[in-house]
């Protein structure tokens, strides 16, 4: 029997072959890095049904969308003493019990105002390992940035940093509406008088004076969304339609934009009154300056938009090429401005 002498493989076989490995890693690896991106979107649009159950969870119970409230009395905007005792909390932190995070809920104290700043509410001494919890159903798992940020708190706390602590992040605020005017915004407005909601469909006209801007007459142009620094509507307060009125967005807090994705604003904190923002800096914005809370809104790092939560529960995304008419009217609760396809 004859045998055989099998040859090993030649130089040139072997780099066709390291060659032709090569030309396929590099054609699976983007469908890859798609599937992955695919799977982080989809987290995060669950994490949106989620707050907006748990939002109408509340609704049913309190007869109005969660609380937020940022510890400023009527009496300040008239000049009168920095909020004492009665509490700064965001509507996050109301609406906690409504998807599974009571025991956090229960261990805040809401009238706690000690501290070394003289705290009150979310921002207290006796609350700080509360605000410092990681909440991962308020995190979406494409934003780069870390789970827990420093923050430079504004409410009743009066600025400075936090208790030197860095607090847990939310990528996910409240609508304020289509507001274009003044600090929050990156678009100058008339500014004036604004029907600040305070429970429901009770709302007060006053000129807004907070942040220690004395006399402020162009703090906000108006607050035409769900949810304002003092309180939240109620589904019979959206004239437009639920389903045509952003509840809450998708907002990953840049202070610079889409550029800087990793750098954060100072007001991340989920716990805060200060998880509202407005619509009126378009989507995915790129604003080349850094600003430690202006400018931000509807933000993402999903490639071409970004998740918005509708006021009847569903979840859209939108596009960065969106119409500025269209934004404005699911921005707007009761503006009347008709809303195309979107």
């Amino acid at each position: 029997m004859v045998m055989r002498k099998w040859r090993g493989f030649t130089l040139i076989e072997l780099l066709v072959v390291i060659a032709i490995i090569a030309v396929l890693i590099a054609l699976l690896l983007p469908a890859v890095q798609q599937a992955r991106e695919a799977a982080r979107r989809t987290q995060c649009k669950n994490n949106l049904k989620q707050i907006g159950l748990a939002c109408h969870n509340y609704h049913d119970t309190a007869k109005q969308f969660p609380q937020n409230y940022d510890g400023r009395p009527i009496s300040e905007m008239t000049g009168g003493p920095w909020q004492t005792g009665t509490g700064d909390f965001g509507w996050i932190t109301m609406a906690l019990p409504y998807f599974d995070q009571a025991p956090l809920y229960n261990r805040f104290n809401f009238s706690d105002n000690t501290g070394s700043t003289a705290s009150c509410g979310w921002t207290s001494q006796n609350n700080t390992t509360q605000a410092t919890t990681i909440i991962t159903a308020l995190l979406c798992p494409s934003n780069p940035q870390q789970p827990k940020l420093g923050v430079d708190v504004a409410g009743c706390s009066g600025g400075g940093t936090f208790q030197n602590q860095q607090v847990g992040r939310t990528d996910y605020t409240g609508n304020l509406g289509f507001i274009s005017g003044d600090w929050r915004s990156c678009i100058v407005g008339d500014g004036g008088n604004i029907p600040l909601t305070k429970s429901g469909n009770e709302t007060v006209g006053i000129v807004l004076d907070a942040w220690g801007e004395a006399n402020s007459q162009r703090y906000l142009q108006s607050m035409n969304g769900c949810f304002s620094f003092m309180g939240t509507c109620k589904v019979s307060d959206i004239t437009d339609g639920t389903s045509n009125t952003i509840l809450v967005m998708e907002d990953h807090h840049w202070s610079v934009g889409k550029a800087r994705p990793d750098q954060n604003a100072g007001d991340v904190g989920w716990a805060g009154s200060m998880q509202v923002s407005t619509a009126a800096n378009l989507v995915n914005q790129n604003y080349g300056y850094n600003d430690s809370h202006k400018c931000h809104g509807i933000s993402s790092t999903h490639v071409g938009g970004a998740h918005i939560l509708m006021a009847d529960g569903s979840v859209r995304f939108i596009t960065e090429n969106i119409g500025l008419q269209t934004l404005q009217a699911i921005a707007t609760r009761g503006s009347g401005v008709p809303v195309g396809e979107f």
